[in-house]
């Protein structure tokens, strides 16, 4: 079978995209087996990969950004894709995605900003107690 990965994403000179998964096809989530995308026209990216899936009954994959120059990578925003194989045979799947970016007003509240500090469950274990007054003094509030 035969999958063709389709990307929309504009990146700039000595930039790839690249797809990695968890097939060995994919590069089994090894970063240097990873498969380069084709840049075919204005920040549309194809791959075209003959793929085993006999054995598979769903398969994962991420895209990442890679640098030539530098060799540093900056991969998706997001949880790994997901693909369930049909129990119907097909010559050829094709899927197409869009780059996941921590920008997109869609993922905000998935950033750290908001899963690590303000919707954390991690607030102080100190008990608050009210405070003691001797006799005969109090509290004076505005």
């Amino acid at each position: 079978m035969r999958l063709l990965f389709k990307i929309h994403f504009h990146t700039q000179w000595g930039q790839k995209l690249k797809v990695c998964g968890s097939l060995p096809e994919l590069g089994n989530w090894e970063q240097e087996k990873a498969l380069n995308l084709n840049y075919i026209t204005d920040g549309h990216w194809e791959l075209d990969v003959d793929i085993n899936l006999k054995n598979a009954s769903d398969f994962s994959y991420k895209y990442f950004l890679y640098f030539e120059e530098s060799g540093w990578v900056e991969w998706e925003f997001g949880n790994n894709r997901v693909i369930t194989v049909p129990s119907k045979k097909y010559d050829i799947i094709e899927i197409q995605d869009t780059w996941r970016s921590f920008k997109d007003v869609e993922n905000v509240f998935a950033t750290n900003a908001f899963t690590k500090a303000i919707f954390s469950n991690n607030l102080s274990k100190e008990k608050i107690t009210k405070p003691k007054f001797k006799k005969g003094k109090g509290l004076l509030q505005f």
